[in-house]
């Protein structure tokens, strides 16, 4: 699959070659406060890439030729309905590449795959990913307290954004 582009990034597919990029970001404290998987095993960390690896929905976010990202759609649904997550290197948060990111992938799913619904959990503490959703055009469906978060406890906003 080629590349997803917007002004400033380039959204790629993974390549053996990014798994130093894929673990420091999943193992970096910043950059993982908000995650469901606050201290990974290697085990889980070489799991999760090969998986990525092999999903044509799962980029690796460039700026001038460096990695400072990763984005992707799972839990896909007769290619109808998925989920958006996202994780970018804490040194480039403010600058307005995820939001380039989720829409340049939104687009892509709705108008390129006719996607009909993309949806977006988020604990309600991260509030530079609640800011993102609701920027790039997600509704906010439901405040759930004390969900199950991937394994975890915590009190997570629901939102979505459909094609129509």
């Amino acid at each position: 699959m080629h590349p997803l582009k917007t002004e400033r990034l380039v959204l790629r597919n993974l390549t053996p070659d990014d798994f130093k990029i894929f673990k420091k970001l999943y193992t970096h404290p910043e950059t993982v406060k908000f995650s469901t998987i606050f201290q990974p095993t290697q085990h889980q960390i070489v799991f999760t890439f090969e998986t990525s690896l092999n999903s044509e929905f799962c980029w690796i976010i460039e700026v001038d030729g460096k990695s400072i990202g990763i984005i992707h759609l799972a839990n896909i649904l007769a290619l109808y309905l998925a989920e958006i997550g996202y994780i970018l290197s804490h040194k480039h948060w403010g600058q307005g590449y995820m939001t380039e990111a989720v829409r340049a992938v939104v687009d892509y799913a709705f108008n390129g795959f006719n996607f009909g619904r993309i949806r977006a959990v988020t604990m309600q503490k991260n509030l530079r990913s609640v800011s993102l959703l609701e920027r790039c055009g997600f509704v906010r469906e439901a405040a759930i307290f004390e969900a199950d978060y991937d394994g975890i406890i915590a009190d997570v906003y629901y939102y979505s954004i459909i094609k129509s």
